[in-house]
């Protein structure tokens, strides 16, 4: 089944829930990767800011949650965005019983989950565990802008 979701769409469903299964690689991208997102994200918006960008196909195996098998990296760097910029209801969704939930887990990575949760929360201690790539995606997500 195929469905096409913006992050506006995914925002509206506290119940899309995104897990990296402990098969697929950790967060790898670097500036180059991630700038080059920025940047077509960018060129997208300024040629046409009403139409959706066209980030690519996200492979997930639906379950308890919905398992991505292809387009994580591209998704962490939403979630990075969404971490950058706040957007609350995107990054960490509140479901039906009033609990909040960060919208893409992993799965036996306590550590990335816990990092993630402490970004989300601004409440990153100096001993706590920084998950670097992660951190210099923000980094990196901060310089673009700032430039752009």
């Amino acid at each position: 089944m195929r469905n096409t979701y913006t992050p506006e769409l995914i925002s509206k469903k506290p119940e899309m829930i995104f897990q990296i299964p402990l098969y697929q690689r950790l967060f790898e991208w670097d500036n180059e990767q991630i700038e080059q997102l920025l940047n077509d994200l960018l060129t997208s918006w300024r040629k046409d800011c009403s139409k959706p960008y066209y980030i690519g196909m996200l492979t997930s195996k639906i379950s308890e949650a919905t398992e991505l098998v292809d387009g994580q990296q591209r998704f962490t760097v939403m979630m990075l965005l969404g971490i950058y910029f706040g957007w609350e209801t995107f990054i960490n969704p509140v479901d039906g019983n009033g609990s909040k939930q960060i919208r893409l887990q992993f799965h036996a990575r306590e550590e990335d989950k816990e990092y993630l949760r402490n970004k989300i929360e601004n409440s990153l201690s100096s001993n706590a565990y920084v998950n670097t790539k992660m951190e210099k995606g923000i980094e990196c997500i901060a310089q673009f802008i700032k430039n752009k």
